[in-house]
């Protein structure tokens, strides 16, 4: 019988900008539908005028404005944001975990000054999981995993040891991993 995999790290503040990017881009597919079907309906008069000419401005108007919401959107207004609610939190990140996982479960635990903390669950329980280049992230509810850092495991022969426990362990349509 082998030996469960155990993890012992920080979590820094790159693993969670990392993460919240991920996650929050993961759910922008709405969004962007939402606004290409604005752009038609803004241009739409244009393109059925009575004249049946395509004002060539308005829509380079909309690329351009579409190009800047998308921007400032997506790339900076999120990382301004997750870096406050990291640095507001820093008695939550700042501090070491441990996990560990068998073919029965997970378990997970952290220490910080105040206290310690515990928890345990089942395999059947993961939502899903995604391996990125330099982390896992393991779903336990649908916006919510643990970030798990490739660094924190003990060599590479640990990673490959822990994506065969997890195709062992979870529905193929649960994974998303890179190998």
């Amino acid at each position: 019988m082998e030996k469960d995999i155990i993890m012992e790290f920080v979590l820094t503040e790159e693993d969670y900008l990392k993460y919240c990017m991920y996650n929050f881009h993961k759910h922008m597919t709405s969004f962007v539908i939402f606004f290409l079907i604005f752009m038609v309906i803004w241009m739409y008069p244009d393109i059925t005028s009575w004249k049946n000419e395509f004002h060539f401005n308005n829509a380079v108007i909309m690329v351009i404005v579409f190009m800047w919401i998308w921007y400032w959107a997506f790339k900076i207004v999120p990382i301004f944001a997750f870096k406050k609610a990291f640095k507001n939190n820093t008695e939550i990140f700042n501090r070491q975990l441990t996990y560990g996982f068998s073919p029965e479960s997970i378990k997970g635990g952290s220490r910080w000054e105040s206290g310690s903390s515990n928890s345990e669950f089942k395999w059947e329980k993961v939502v899903e999981i995604v391996e990125k280049n330099d982390y896992f992230y393991c779903y336990v509810i649908r916006d919510c995993a643990y970030i798990l850092p490739k660094r924190a495991f003990e060599n590479d022969a640990e990673i490959s040891r822990f994506r065969e426990l997890v195709k062992d362990r979870i529905d193929p349509k649960k994974l998303k991993l890179l190998k």
